[in-house]
């Protein structure tokens, strides 16, 4: 059972009160607590620590935080050691009290940056209280409005889309010309018309140009210099990466097409190896499934493609093998979608680690199933096992 901080922490703070105070003062306020307690622990002993709902749930009752919800006039509302039950609980009076607050930066309609800087969190006093809000420009489509949220991580995700706008609007002559005709499209759209709609996989070129515009911004810009820097890369940018998306998107549906032929002479193999193909061909090819697509991706997705071929070519050959071997892929992508579909409903952000996660799958079955594609990296089942765990142990 967990009795505080790890030995090995409070040994090299000298005492458990300087470790704690030491802790305090390193961690980010405004991520979770899990997190940055794994990440002071792991700083300070160099290991693989992870501070687990499990390991949180050992701790005796008595150690923990006893969080008192009060009203405006300071009389509780509500208890209880779960601080993310009570704001889940309660979350539409802080909704409610965000919006009473009139924050003087609120603005409407905008389309361009607005005239002022754009704060991470803000803070005003209501009723002897101080309130926080977290401001975020927030996509309307057609403009962005600048608004005060009540949650930081929902504010974050709305503000990454609010600038996505707005750089669409800067950029609406050159989205304009390139979503007409992107260049090759014919060679794109017309081998893969029976997996997607060309009028999607117009839209979608556009939508992966822009998400790796805003990927060429180490942050999400707070102001107009960033933003305009933003603004002026992308514009240069532009260009280059139009051909590198339509080469890609060129050699992708040549492997479709490959593959569609190969489907079409084994139709009488097993149905779960054919459903398990399709299954792998739709997480693989456009619409991409957002947040799985990334634009790096897309020089790798034709050799995926060619190793389904090349699995459906051998599976005479080596049934008892591949049957084994989709067991474990199964087993892991089964855990992945679980996890997840866990995040999604507590409206959770997916981590970068479990979106790579998906994509080194692919590069497993490239390695169990059509090895003389090779793979950038060494990677095994009981890689991928370790892997795993180390990711649901930071969660």
């Amino acid at each position: 059972m967990m009795k505080g901080l790890p030995k090995d922490v409070r040994n090299q703070c000298g005492s458990l009160q300087e470790a704690v105070t030491e802790f305090l003062g390193a961690a980010d306020q405004n991520n979770e607590f899990d997190l940055e307690f794994t990440r002071f622990v792991r700083k300070k002993t160099k290991s693989q620590f992870a501070m687990s709902e499990k390991g949180t749930e050992e701790i005796p009752a008595h150690l923990k935080v006893n969080y008192v919800l009060l009203d405006e006039e300071n009389i509780p509302i509500d208890e209880g050691k779960n601080l993310s039950k009570l704001q889940l609980d309660y979350k539409e009076l802080v909704t409610e009290v965000i919006e009473e607050i009139q924050f003087e930066i609120e603005q409407t309609e905008l389309q361009y940056w607005p005239d002022i800087n754009v704060p991470i969190n803000i803070e005003k006093s209501l009723r002897g209280q101080q309130i926080v809000g977290y401001p975020a420009l927030i996509d309307r489509e057609t403009h962005v409005d600048l608004v005060v949220l009540d949650n930081a991580n929902e504010a974050d995700a709305f503000h990454y889309d609010g600038v996505k706008r707005l750089l669409c609007i800067q950029l609406k002559d050159k989205l304009r010309n390139l979503s007409k005709t992107p260049p090759r499209f014919e060679s794109i759209a017309l081998p893969m018309q029976g997996h997607i709609n060309s009028d999607i996989l117009k839209a979608n070129f556009i939508d992966v140009i822009i998400e790796e515009l805003m990927n060429f911004s180490s942050e999400v810009p707070r102001n107009q210099n960033e933003f305009d820097r933003l603004v002026l890369n992308s514009k240069r940018l532009i260009p280059e990466l139009t051909q590198q998306l339509s080469l890609g998107l060129v050699a992708i549906a040549e492997s479709y097409h490959s593959l569609v032929k190969t489907m079409n002479q084994f139709k009488k193999l097993p149905k779960e190896l054919l459903q398990d193909c399709n299954d792998q061909i739709d997480i693989l090819l456009p619409p991409f499934e957002k947040p799985l697509f990334l634009f790096t991706y897309i020089e790798h997705i034709p050799r995926y493609i060619n190793a389904v071929i090349i699995r459906l070519d051998k599976y005479s050959q080596r049934r008892l093998k591949d049957d084994e071997l989709i067991k474990d892929i199964i087993r892991l992508q089964d855990k992945w979608i679980e996890k997840v579909e866990e995040m999604v409903k507590k409206d959770k952000t997916i981590p970068m680690e479990f979106i790579e996660f998906q994509w080194a799958l692919q590069e497993l079955r490239v390695s169990l199933f059509a090895q003389e594609l090779k793979t950038p990296y060494p990677i095994s089942v009981k890689r991928m096992d370790r892997q795993w765990q180390e990711l649901v142990d930071l969660q």
